[in-house]
């Protein structure tokens, strides 16, 4: 019998943290956050650990075993260090799990 790793069942789980798992209300939820030291801004791409502020994205995700499954995901605001950048405050992005604006995941999203 061959084993499995959870990392190539749940490819973000490299780059984010499981804080807790719970049944609420018929669904499954995930409060996820980040394991990232630094995050790139988007526009001028220069990391930064400078954190801003937090806030949380409700994510839908693939149901597991036709239970819903709803991600909490803790995500930084993070400070701008680059003074020739336009951007002074810019949340991090995780392209591993969701594009920006998006409350679904990519596995929920995109097509089979």
């Amino acid at each position: 019998m061959s084993t499995l790793a959870l990392g190539s069942l749940i490819p973000w789980l490299a780059v984010l943290s499981v804080e807790a798992l719970q049944m609420c209300d018929g669904a499954i939820e995930l409060h996820v956050s980040s394991r990232q030291p630094t995050a790139a801004c988007p526009v001028c791409a220069q990391p930064s650990a400078a954190v801003h502020s937090h806030y949380v994205r409700r994510l839908a995700d693939l149901p597991w075993a036709g239970i819903p499954v709803v991600i909490h995901l803790a995500v930084r605001k993070l400070f701008c260090r680059n003074t020739a950048c336009p951007r002074r405050i810019f949340a991090e992005r995780l392209p591993q799990l969701t594009a920006p604006y998006r409350r679904q995941t990519l596995r929920l999203w995109e097509p089979v």
